[in-house]
């Protein structure tokens, strides 16, 4: 279920999503679409909805958790989200009496990648966010990309250092190949980040390869050894192998990197 047309954010270098879609950023009213879950429940008994829209606003979970409850309406729910402090433990209590669940963007766990993304999130809140996320009992996945432009293997080792540390605090986590997208901010002002787009595989793109498998199974070998929280249910082993088998495909799709441009 898609709920928003544009972004509120926008503004992520490696993201084309914000150049689907003309005019402002819009989104139907949270008190509409808890009605429509009421109603869904009621005729079809859907009990779960995942909102597939690239970035939900943590004011807009806010209202749309809130009027959930005010209206007794027993479904679970899932959606993408920033690293933003908004999401304070109050908040993410309240999500999680409502059913929620939550897929973050992190993306890079270096602030000077973060930066230079346009990510607009601060490294430095990962952690007080997803402890929170735990003690209130919500799930959480994490998506991260390997081979950003201009990452150094320095960096990379840093997230997935930061990673496998705390596979106690996230459900699973999904790690991606960097790929140019064609109407991304990378690929429209390249000069403005200093890279330069390569049609064919090059050495360092192996050796991102490799890095990138090695550790989304060393990572989802760890987190199937920890019971995460799943509205009360653990969650299972087939979602971390699953996760695997999609980076394994991934990487065999990719044909066009960017690499350093100096």
């Amino acid at each position: 279920t898609t709920l928003f047309r544009s972004r509120y954010w926008g503004r992520c270098a490696f993201c084309s999503y914000a150049e689907c879609y003309s005019g402002p950023y819009r989104v139907m009213p949270a008190t509409a679409v808890a009605r429509i879950a009421e109603s869904f429940l009621e005729q079809f008994g859907c009990e779960q909805y995942q909102f597939v829209d690239d970035c939900a606003s943590p004011a807009f979970l806010a209202h749309f958790g809130a009027a959930l409850l005010s209206r007794g309406v027993p479904v679970t729910w899932s959606a993408c989200v920033r690293f933003e402090k908004q999401f304070t433990p109050e908040l993410l209590r309240s999500l999680a009496k409502a059913g929620c669940r939550l897929t973050f963007g992190l993306e890079t766990a270096d602030q000077r990648l973060l930066d230079y993304i346009r990510k607009g999130t601060r490294a430095e809140n990962y952690l007080p966010i997803l402890k929170a996320c735990k003690e209130a009992n919500i799930a959480t996945h994490l998506n991260w990309i390997a081979g950003l432009p201009t990452e150094t293997a320095e960096e990379l080792a840093g997230t997935v250092q930061f990673l496998e540390d705390h596979t106690d605090l996230y459900a699973y986590q999904f790690g991606h190949l960097f790929t140019l997208e064609p109407e991304s901010p990378f690929a429209k002002a390249s000069h403005e980040f200093g890279v330069e787009a390569v049609a064919e595989s090059s050495s360092r793109t192996a050796e991102v390869r490799e890095r990138l498998f090695a550790a989304t199974t060393s990572i989802g070998a760890r987190c199937q050894t920890h019971e995460a929280p799943l509205n009360g249910d653990g969650l299972p082993q087939w979602q971390a192998e699953v996760a695997r088998e999609r980076v394994s495909f991934e990487l065999e799709s990719v044909n066009e990197i960017v690499r350093l441009g100096h």
